[in-house]
């Protein structure tokens, strides 16, 4: 086993609501062994206590609030670091989102607001994506917690947060900041909650361009959890390539 603090992708453990191969095995031997760990989500619509919550009961044994950190806490983070003069945000997701934003200090209100959190709502309506517009040409920053284009939902494909923050970028002409999976911010701002030194964390993620391309250039060191997939059909070379790589999560437990 590889001792170092871990940094975990979320999917690496759970992928479209399945337990992957090795992943209790993984949590297991980490309490054994003592290591710190943290679990990165852009589910933004739970908190952590949901998230940790729902892990348990899908066998997962001792996994706690503290060791998840989402996308959304990454976003309220990095606002307090870099402008919390900014306190009155408005949203658009679900309650584990605003209860995310409440939790971080942050005042929840629709008028006036300086922020603006996108995260996933199936039934948001024109009109209401419009007050969204307008609250960013009133200068409310853009903040994006979910990057994915497309959600599986009962095997059907259905426009994810990633394409609404791009229609609301096109709209109001400004960039979003990016909290999802693989993005700068949320690698800084986990490493920034653990008070960790980037050094000292290992990351591991099961999609090579998603997850370890990103961290790679984060400056982490990587394991790649293949999880079938074929490695040499993923463009891997000898300047981008992860430092370790594993077929499933057992592979970090021997």
């Amino acid at each position: 086993m590889i001792y170092k603090n871990y940094l975990i992708e979320m999917d690496c453990l759970i992928h479209h609501g399945v337990r992957r191969q090795g992943a209790i095995t993984l949590i297991d031997c980490l309490h054994e062994n003592r290591i710190p760990y943290l679990i990165i989500s852009e589910q933004s619509a739970r908190t952590r206590t949901q998230t940790a919550q729902i892990m348990n009961e899908r066998g997962f044994h001792g996994v706690r609030p503290a060791n998840i950190y989402t996308s959304t806490m990454a976003a309220v983070d990095w606002v307090m670091w870099n402008h919390p003069e900014r306190k009155k945000a408005s949203y658009i997701g679900g309650y584990g989102l605003k209860q995310t934003l409440e939790e971080g200090g942050l005042t929840v209100s629709f008028r006036d607001s300086q922020l603006l959190f996108v995260g996933m709502n199936r039934n948001m309506t024109y009109a209401e994506y419009s007050d969204a517009l307008q609250a960013l040409l009133d200068g409310a920053l853009l903040l994006s917690t979910d990057s994915r284009r497309t959600q599986a939902v009962s095997s059907r494909q259905m426009i994810g947060s990633g394409a609404v923050v791009r229609m609301l970028e096109y709209a109001a002409d400004v960039k979003a900041e990016e909290f999802g999976r693989g993005s700068a911010n949320i690698f800084e701002a986990a490493l920034r909650y653990m008070r960790l030194e980037k050094e000292q964390v290992i990351f591991v993620g099961t999609d090579f361009h998603k997850d370890i391309i990103p961290a790679h250039y984060a400056g982490l060191e990587t394991v790649f959890a293949a999880n079938g997939a074929n490695i040499l059909e993923l463009g891997m070379n000898e300047e981008l390539h992860p430092d370790y790589i594993i077929e499933d999560l057992i592979g970090l437990t021997v």
